[in-house]
């Protein structure tokens, strides 16, 4: 992963911020600090180090080294697997009725009536990992692992009925990633690749693997994010030698790069609303990675804290928004993973009109 330090300023348009609104009762800008307090994990750690349930009412994180769940401000923390001192929910379900994560021994799925258990693995693997749940929490995306000098990984969608199923690789690959999957259930998103070959950012839907190809001049693609119904996805491009770039890729039109910010050496998209019209993610400017929030209905790229603070959100003031992880169906709720003023690691959520 290419992760060049990059700097820029928010571009100004004749002197205001444009930002297209989302269908949503939410009504003004805000800004605060979740309750859970991230320990271990963090930007790169995985792929999806805080998630957030369709409707943004539930934030999946961990807190003192053990998954757990939020809303409103209350933990509800989430357990372990045997054998193991930590945990991480990585995503949520709608209403907070499952959840899914990772441990030191394996991944795992958690519903507040059978608790945490483990995913298992696919034949040949030694450890799982789940990255996204569904909005009803049937499905489960995620990818397997071996250790050692031929370390190799493998993409799996699993349910509560069938276990664990691989989704394969493309033509060629010996390795895949399961990053995302949609809020339906029926499509997801990752990438695939293999030794001295192409990383491809991928599709798969109904068992079939659609390659998403890349942007020009461009070597690898990388699917993070994908939309409710499958039909928007997002991640980034990378060449050695070059700087990343963020891309939006769409059922109609395929992939294109977000709209640069001056300044910006790299980029990269997380998640992406349900209609497509926002994604947030990160990019890095003067060593440091501050939270980037791309509007693609106007075709503009913010810098999520600067526009807080030019719509006169001051709780935002001495922050550093690191990295955006999650955004609601709706487009209006934000959360990630900043410093806080006094330089401790938090998670925080941020609400747009």
């Amino acid at each position: 992963m290419n992760r060049r330090r990059f700097t820029c300023l928010l571009a100004l348009i004749g002197g205001a911020l444009v930002i297209a609104p989302a269908a949503s009762a939410q009504s003004t800008y805000s800004f605060k600090p979740l309750a859970m307090v991230p320990t271990i994990a963090g930007p790169g750690t995985i792929s999806r180090p805080i998630g957030l349930s369709p409707d943004g009412s539930y934030a999946s994180g961990e807190q003192q080294n053990q998954a757990a769940i939020e809303k409103g401000g209350n933990i509800k923390f989430l357990g372990f697997l045997s054998g193991s001192p930590y945990s991480l929910a990585t995503g949520v379900a709608a209403n907070g009725d499952a959840a899914v994560g990772w441990t030191g021994v394996g991944g795992f799925y958690w519903t507040p009536s059978a608790g945490i258990t483990p995913l298992g693995v696919l034949p040949g693997y030694q450890n799982s990992l789940a990255t996204d749940i569904s909005e009803k929490g049937e499905a489960v995306i995620g990818y397997c692992s071996n250790s050692g000098p031929y370390s190799s990984f493998e993409a799996f969608l699993w349910s509560p009925s069938t276990g664990m199923q691989n989704l394969g690789f493309l033509p060629g690959h010996t390795f895949s990633y399961g990053t995302a999957i949609s809020g339906s259930g029926l499509v997801a998103t990752g990438y695939s690749g293999g030794f001295g070959l192409p990383i491809t950012a991928v599709r798969w839907k109904s068992g079939q693997l659609q390659s998403l190809g890349t942007l020009p001049g461009y070597r690898d693609s990388f699917g993070y994010g994908i939309s409710r119904y499958g039909d928007y996805i997002v991640g980034y491009v990378n060449r050695p030698g070059i700087p990343a770039a963020a891309f939006l890729w769409n059922r109609s039109t395929g992939m294109k790069s977000i709209a640069p910010l001056s300044g910006l050496e790299d980029s990269y998209l997380r998640d992406v609303s349900q209609n497509g019209d926002r994604s947030v993610g990160y990019g890095w400017f003067n060593r440091n990675s501050t939270t980037i929030l791309y509007d693609n209905q106007f075709g503009k790229t913010y810098i999520l804290q600067d526009l807080l603070l030019a719509k006169g959100i001051t709780d935002v003031k001495g922050w550093q928004l690191k990295e955006a992880t999650s955004i609601s169906d709706d487009g209006t709720t934000i959360v990630g993973i900043g410093l806080n003023p006094r330089g401790r690691r938090m998670y925080w959520q941020a609400t747009l009109p």
